[in-house]
């Protein structure tokens, strides 16, 4: 009788033990999988649970422990069915969009800004009912989603960012901080949101996807496509495009008519002078490190963030940068 296979989470990714003589059982996607040698184990991303769930329920004679699901209990689960009569009213376009994602469970929602994804995402989290991880790309839009919750829900979602660590069956996070931590906590929720989701393929946030578990995947965007041509990845980080609404359908109708004017922003004097102090420090890095080792690149300041205190302040400098971009005094005015 052979011993069943276990299925484990280890820091973002999949261990399918036992593997006697290295042979990954049929029915698995060989192109996912590869043999690590250190644990005799086969090892993929986290992110391919659902599919290698699927690809065991083809196959009822193989025996397997699933201990993957860490996700985190929800004790609020019999009063989201009450919470969810009190939403809002979805419109028909919303609603078509809640049930092209809930036929499916994993994809993105693609509508223009102003139409309301997040009425929709709140609706599918409570129809879902499961530990959730809302990732948003920049700190106010984490906060956004956190008093959005507690208004609609009043749930005091967990929050992990802005020095801030604390995990709660529903938190909101970063795309950096989700980058961070996920290797410890890619198991723990059962759902996963990513908002503006067009920032997820970048070449290290897209690592916060590929080491999460979560079997339901919800992207939302207003503008899927990007000029490097990585929105595709998204289809394997997140699932496929499952709704589309295009900005002409919505404008009249859902947004008011509006024409478009181009404003150019400057920076100040003092926004201009530490603008080029954090890119001098992030480009000294870089070329620092180049000279011991030429091949040295973005992605790679990223992986060494989590550990080399340098890297960390280069990455910061960086992100300090961008902040100066986002919220510059005269684009604020």
């Amino acid at each position: 009788m052979h011993e069943a296979a276990r299925l484990t989470f280890d820091a973002g990714t999949l261990l399918l033990q036992p593997s006697e003589s290295a042979v990954l059982p049929s029915g698995l996607a060989p192109e996912m999988w590869v043999y690590d040698a250190r644990v005799a184990a086969f090892r993929c991303d986290a992110m391919h649970y659902q599919t290698t769930c699927s690809a065991f329920a083809q196959q009822p004679t193989m025996a397997v422990v699933d201990e993957v699901p860490g996700w985190l209990p929800l004790p609020f689960v019999e009063r989201l069915a009450t919470d969810a009569n009190r939403l809002p009213q979805l419109r028909p376009d919303q609603q078509a969009a809640c049930q092209a994602w809930l036929a499916e469970r994993q994809g993105m929602i693609v509508m223009p800004t102003g139409t309301g994804k997040t009425e929709v995402a709140m609706r599918l989290m409570a129809q879902v009912a499961a530990s959730t991880l809302i990732v948003a790309p920049v700190r106010d839009l984490m906060y956004q989603w956190h008093q959005r919750l507690l208004d609609r829900f009043s749930i005091d979602a967990g929050i992990l960012g802005d020095s801030l660590y604390r995990v709660s069956p529903w938190t909101v996070t970063t795309y950096d901080s989700a980058f961070l931590h996920m290797a410890q906590l890619g198991n723990r929720f059962a759902m996963v949101i990513f908002d503006e989701c067009h920032h997820l393929p970048g070449l290290q946030r897209q690592d916060a996807a590929r080491m999460c578990a979560a079997p339901f995947r919800l992207g939302l965007t207003a503008t899927l496509e990007r000029s490097d041509g990585r929105h595709q990845w998204n289809d394997q980080l997140i699932g496929p495009v499952l709704y589309r609404q295009h900005l002409g359908q919505a404008r009249g109708d859902t947004l008011a008519d509006y024409q478009v004017h181009r404003i150019a922003v400057h920076l100040s004097e003092t926004e201009r002078h530490r603008y080029s102090e954090l890119a001098d420090q992030v480009r000294g890095y870089i070329y620092q490190r180049r000279q011991q080792e030429p091949t040295y690149d973005w992605a790679m300041l990223c992986r060494e963030s989590g550990t080399d205190p340098l890297a960390r302040s280069a990455l910061r400098a960086f992100h300090q940068k961008q902040a100066i971009e986002d919220r510059a005094e005269e684009k604020l005015r």
